[in-house]
């Protein structure tokens, strides 16, 4: 009889051990175990040749911690930016074939760029409340606190060139960088530029900053000329009295 209680212990254990090891985990808890790839979602996808140089933002592929719309956290999945499409296509692991990821589900994606730095891809017009031109487009983030710094990584197709190999021409596509800078303000006002360069960026600001930002960029010996001198310069705006310039 106790052999058999004792058995019949065992089995109830082993039932409950199943049960648990089928629970889902949390939804801000990362999810990369394989039964749970379903939650991205797209379609098959075919790289398309002919271009002069890549459309991918990193050509090698990245280990990536996806952000869905449903609070769901997908991690370690292999993915590259499509900077042409401005989409994000996945390979799954151990399939031969990629996948153009459904955009509308994710809010954000984080992996390490070409220098090993963190790159993280947002969706600004899920993230705020600002509506900015272009739909639901990713954009990286720069600079995150009371001022928030992005750029839209977009290549568009520029024309095309004619390239002749072993007697047979060729039609290439050129791509050049379509990229758009975005600053929100303390106060929330949105401020976009196309290119780093301090006097266009000056312009873009309301009136009423234009010069006690010109004054700051003077008493820091900043000079606006790529994007770490954009991330310096949003640290300098949130140290300025922002009422006062409205």
């Amino acid at each position: 009889m106790m052999m058999k209680q004792l058995y019949n212990k065992q089995n109830l254990i082993l039932l409950l051990w199943a049960i648990l090891s089928t629970y889902h985990a949390p939804a801000q808890e990362c999810v990369n175990d394989t039964l749970f790839e379903p939650m991205l979602c797209g379609t098959i996808f075919i790289p398309p040749n002919g271009f002069q140089k890549s459309y991918y933002y990193c050509d090698e592929w990245k280990e990536a911690s996806i952000l869905l719309n449903s609070g769901d956290k997908v991690c370690g999945q292999l993915v590259k930016y499509n900077a042409l499409l401005d989409a994000f296509i996945w390979k799954p692991a151990g399939k031969s074939y990629e996948v153009l990821l459904d955009g509308r589900l994710i809010l954000s994606v984080t992996f390490k760029d070409i220098f090993g730095k963190p790159a993280h891809f947002i969706k600004p017009n899920a993230q705020s409340t600002v509506t900015f031109p272009g739909g639901d487009f990713f954009a990286e983030l720069l600079f995150s606190g009371k001022v928030r710094c992005f750029v839209s990584r977009k290549l568009r197709i520029s024309g095309s060139t004619l390239k002749t190999i072993n007697g047979i021409t060729y039609q290439v596509k050129d791509l050049s960088p379509d990229w758009a800078y975005y600053l929100i303000l303390p106060d929330g006002q949105p401020v976009n530029f196309a290119k780093i360069k301090q006097r266009k960026i000056l312009r873009a600001f309301p009136q009423a900053w234009r010069e006690p930002l010109a004054k700051a960029l003077r008493e820091n010996h900043l000079k606006l000329h790529d994007e770490s001198d954009l991330i310096r310069f949003a640290e300098i705006i949130e140290q300025l009295p922002v009422a006062s310039l409205n």
